[in-house]
């Protein structure tokens, strides 16, 4: 929302607001940072000419670092020692631990990496186009496909390509360092629980789609 009001109407508000939604969108979900990474850089790097283009980034590294403030609250929570906390991160090396959930394995997506990175790549790729035609009850493709293609035809098409670039850079990386095994129901709805964030953009599109369809 912030990124579609910024490209409609340019306003450093906007920039600084969205890069503090960043921060915070990490503190709930880590693969988060899959969308936030491609949108600053759309953001920031059309401003770099900008005459206070480093006081806007200074700027939007304080908003994105303010963002992140929720997770000072788990040392203090761990501290007052309650009956189930998660590692009790009372020390730097176990908040570190936390942070970049090293119980589950940093940049895996389970814990006992039972398949190697990169692995079934197209297969995840394909079961995520199932999930996509699932979600959209098979026909909202069609809806799909035109917003897909309006947000790319329009004047402005910042938005569009930033809903792309967002959507790539999830896909790409998230089934490159999958290494859940494609087989078994636990598994399968493992993968697919973190594939709701790259449902997000289809949405938009499904619903550019029918818009643009009524008109």
């Amino acid at each position: 929302y912030l990124c579609a009001r910024h490209f409609r109407q340019p306003r450093r508000r906007w920039v600084t607001l969205a890069c503090f939604t960043m921060g915070l969108g990490l503190t709930n979900q880590q693969t988060f940072v899959l969308f936030a990474a491609p949108a600053a850089i759309w953001l920031l790097w059309p401003l770099r000419r900008e005459p206070k283009f480093l006081s806007l980034l200074a700027g939007s590294g304080l908003c994105f670092f303010a963002g992140l403030l929720p997770y000072s609250y788990l040392p203090l929570a761990a501290l007052q020692r309650p009956p189930v906390a998660w590692g009790y991160p009372t020390t730097f090396h176990d908040f570190w631990r936390h942070v970049t959930r090293a119980e589950y394995g940093t940049f895996k997506l389970v814990g006992s990496q039972s398949v190697s990175f990169g692995a079934n790549f197209i297969p995840r790729i394909e079961l995520f186009l199932e999930m996509v035609a699932r979600s959209t009850a098979y026909a909202g493709i069609v809806f799909l496909l035109a917003g897909l293609a309006l947000s790319l035809k329009r004047s402005d098409r910042s938005f569009g390509k930033l809903l792309t670039s967002c959507l790539l850079t999830f896909i790409f990386i998230f089934c490159i360092l999958s290494n859940a095994p494609l087989v078994g129901t636990s598994s399968l709805l493992v993968q697919e629980r973190f594939w709701i964030q790259a449902l997000v953009p289809v949405c938009i599109w499904v619903g550019i789609g029918f818009a643009g369809g009524l008109k």
